[in-house]
This record gives C-alpha cells, structure tokens and sequence, in this order.
C-alpha cells in the first residue's frame, strides 16, 4: 500500500491510539498478510505493548473486523469523491462506471484490507458494525444505478438487479487483479472493462 493510501484512512485524529492501531494493522496486513499478522508486532509499529491494543481490541479477531469497517467506510467515501468528480454532462451510466472503477481501484491499493472485508474466515461476519458498513456500499450503489436508470440507462432492467450484476462485475475484476497469473492481457485493465459494460448496458435504451 502507498503511503497516501494510508494517509488517506485516518480520518479521526492521529493522536488517537486507537486510530493508530488501525493504520499500524492495515500496514501490517500489507506486508505480511493476515495469517502471519500478530497483535505483538502490530503493537511494536504503534510503540505500545500488545496488552495496550486489547484495551481498544479484545482479539484480532475483534481488529481485523474494525478493518474491515473501516476499509468499507473508506471506500464509500472514495466512491461519494469519484461522483462528485463525474462530468454532469456526461452519459447517464457515467456514475456506475465510476462507482466500478473506485471499486477495483480500492482494492488495487488496498489487497490485504478487501480480503478482510470479503472473503477472510479471520473478521467476526456476524459483527452489525460491519453489516452496516457493508449495507452503506450497497445502499450507495443501488441510489446511483437507480437514478441512471431513471435517466435511461439500464435497458430497462430492474435497478436492483442491475446493482448486483455491477457490483459483481467490479467485484470479479478485482478478484482476478489479485490472482497470481490471472491478471488482465495487458491490452486491456478493469476500468476499460467496465467502460465497455456500463456502454453496453446503455446502449439498448
């Protein structure tokens, strides 16, 4: 991860310990990845005994999961920037495909926390905080499809299952982007693709 990707997740003051227990994870993951991942090295990053993380974390369990919220709280807001970026003037699926490209950009920057946040054994799946953070991604995901379609993209096909068919296409790029040897040719990258996608739904109005 860049060191502006890490920057970019502290969003409470940096003086809070428990603010930079987060940063010291997420930089932790990166280098070694989940599984190798211990409270006592995370602690030595932050300059506190592993005992001072269980004042704010109880396990790591209970951490990796308060990444995971804090990597989805991280990419709503990175996607809420990318719209406000969007050119009103441009086509009515413009915001889907940025919402998509915001995605598998996140997780180009971010691998070891979007493996948190989907497909680990090693976060509490069941925690509502971080059913929350997970509706939030959604709820911002089907307004944008649904104000596009009302505009007339989508074919006239249903908002919601659009707004899965996108989030599934953005979410199996990413996926294959982190794949050792499944990468995309290099004619081509996952937001070309997506482009391609969200014209091609278009084009049927």
């Amino acid at each position: 991860m860049a060191d502006d990707d890490v920057q970019q997740q502290a969003e409470a003051p940096r003086s809070s310990a428990r603010d930079r227990v987060l940063l010291a994870t997420i930089e932790e993951l990166t280098e070694v990845g989940a599984e190798r991942a211990s409270l006592r090295s995370i602690a030595r990053r932050v300059g506190i005994t592993h005992q001072a993380v269980g004042h704010y974390f109880p396990d790591r369990t209970a951490l990796f999961t308060h990444v995971a919220v804090a990597g989805f709280a991280e990419l709503v807001r990175r996607s809420r920037v990318a719209l406000e970026s969007t050119d009103p003037q441009a086509s009515a699926g413009a915001p889907v495909a940025a919402l998509g490209q915001t995605y598998v950009q996140f997780a180009r920057a971010n691998p070891a926390q979007f493996r948190l946040m989907f497909a680990s054994s090693l976060v509490d799946r069941r925690a509502d905080d971080l059913a929350v953070a997970r509706r939030s991604m959604w709820t911002l995901l089907l307004d944008v499809v649904s104000t596009a379609c009302e505009h007339g993209w989508g074919s006239g096909n249903e908002p919601r299952v659009l707004a899965v068919a996108c989030w599934s296409a953005a979410h199996g790029l990413a996926a294959l982007e982190q794949v050792e040897g499944e990468a995309l040719p290099a004619w081509t990258s996952s937001e070309d693709v997506l482009q391609m996608i969200t014209r091609a739904v278009g084009s049927h109005q």
